[in-house]
């Protein structure tokens, strides 16, 4: 069979029976369609697919070293979690100063 893909109705250049995304983004989100085409029947068929980005599940927690500091000991804080290329840190002295304090840089 011939195999022709489709993007939001644009032709791809792609003539396999799969089509790979690599890296997804937001920009190759819509719909994808395949045509089978099979010139010695002249049988054709076609399947569409709407492929959407979920959203990221983001777990986090910070982590102190140690853990129950005493007065005049250095901390380390250490912030866990995933997914981490689109975690955004800002640090902050006290919770309740946090939307006036200048930002802390580790």
């Amino acid at each position: 069979p011939e195999y022709v893909w489709a993007f939001n109705g644009r032709a791809l250049k792609n003539s396999q029976d799969h089509l790979n995304i690599s890296n997804m983004s937001a920009s190759q989100e819509g719909t994808y369609t395949c045509i089978a085409k099979n010139s010695k029947t002249l049988l054709s068929g076609s399947a569409s697919v709407v492929v959407k980005l979920s959203a990221a599940a983001v777990a986090m927690m910070i982590v102190p070293v140690p853990t129950k500091p005493m007065e005049g000991q250095d901390v380390t804080l250490t912030v866990q979690g995933y997914p981490k290329d689109l975690l955004v840190y800002a640090w902050y002295p006290l919770e309740t100063e946090a939307a006036t304090s200048p930002l802390i840089r580790p």
